[in-house]
């Protein structure tokens, strides 16, 4: 440093920045190249190492000449009082840097989970969330020392105060660790329709978030639902079947009880010419129930597809063909009726 000793105060800072910005512009010319040869290249991790240091080597980079600088003028620093202020706030923004360059790596790396890797978003979205605490925490542990907080006395207290929040916050542990669950057990996955079998909760999977789930119901509402209630309640994937089922109960007159074998046999005719029936299920129409006022007929069919849609069209097709069977062969529906018998008295 002996050859600064005669220069002017300003003459060193106007240097090291003008040297700074110099690299700053020479970094912005060096990706605004390099990024879009390496994208038609389709070097991905070319691509990926460039986009984690861009932005954090140029604060790094700053950081390094601005600690050049304090150190240089350290003396005048401490008899000014901000000499420890200037070396704590240059110190935690290299800490910083990593902290952001590793937080950029995460992000990046979700996005090759999800475009690369073809990971489902309910995993990658956990993984984001994990790597996200695990920066924070860190980088704090990093920080408090440098501000002179000492790290063990926190810890010691963490240990007394954690047991006292965790009877505050019992709740919103509890659901933490619901969505904790439900992230690691994946009993659904984001975009996937689930519902209650009373038919209270019934959605579609926004968000799987720490404390709450978010679901798009019917009517395109949002409802919250608190995760550690999953751990409790029964609700059904519907987004998983294998088969939608069709299964009604079909009721005929007793006065068609004659026609009834008939009816049955061109019901079962027509079932075995649909293609949209899984033979490996089992398939039937019965007559299972001789009730008060009707023939009571089970029709149990399993559909080879997932789609709502074709569901729905294919049971109106089943349902009407059957009316016109039974209609055909001189059968009605039957409606609940009960024959009164009035005695006469003299």
């Amino acid at each position: 440093m002996a050859f600064l000793q005669g220069c002017h105060w300003s003459v060193p800072i106007a240097g090291v920045v003008g040297f700074l910005l110099l690299l700053h512009l020479g970094i912005n010319f060096l990706y605004r190249v390099l990024y879009p040869r390496y994208a038609h290249q389709a070097r991905i991790g070319s691509l990926f190492i460039l986009n984690v240091l861009y932005h954090p080597f140029k604060l790094f980079m700053w950081l390094l000449g601005l600690s050049f600088l304090a150190t240089l003028y350290a003396g005048r620093l401490f008899q000014l009082g901000i000499g420890s202020w200037v070396a704590g706030i240059l110190q935690v923004g290299i800490v910083f840097a990593f902290a952001w360059a590793i937080y950029i790596f995460s992000k990046d790396g979700e996005r090759a989970l999800l475009e690369k890797w073809h990971q489902d978003l309910t995993t990658v979205a956990l993984f984001s969330k994990v790597c996200f605490l695990i920066i924070i925490f860190v980088t704090i542990l990093l920080i408090l020392p440098i501000l002179g907080i000492p790290i063990g006395g926190l810890l010691a207290f963490g240990g007394l105060g954690g047991i006292v929040v965790g009877f505050a916050a019992k709740d919103a542990l509890s659901n933490v660790f619901g969505g904790l669950a439900l992230a690691i057990d994946r009993p659904f996955k984001i975009g996937e329709w689930i519902l209650t079998p009373d038919g209270k909760i019934e959605g579609c999977v926004e968000s799987i978030g720490w404390r709450v789930t978010k679901l798009r119901t019917l009517d395109k509402r949002i409802l919250y639902v608190p995760n550690n209630l999953f751990s409790s309640m029964i609700y059904l994937n519907r987004t998983r079947i294998t088969h939608y089922r069709i299964w009604k109960m079909i009721a005929l007159r007793y006065d068609d009880v004659d026609k009834l074998h008939l009816i049955l046999d061109e019901i079962r005719k027509f079932l075995a010419l649909r293609t949209d029936l899984d033979r490996n299920e089992m398939n039937f129409i019965h007559l299972v129930d001789l009730a008060d006022s009707s023939l009571n007929l089970e029709l149990r069919l399993y559909l080879k597809t997932t789609d709502y849609k074709k569901y729905f069209h294919a049971m109106e097709e089943i349902l009407l063909e059957i009316y016109l069977i039974v209609r055909k062969a001189g059968g009605e529906l039957a409606y609940p009726t009960q024959t009164l018998y009035v005695s006469k008295t003299s």
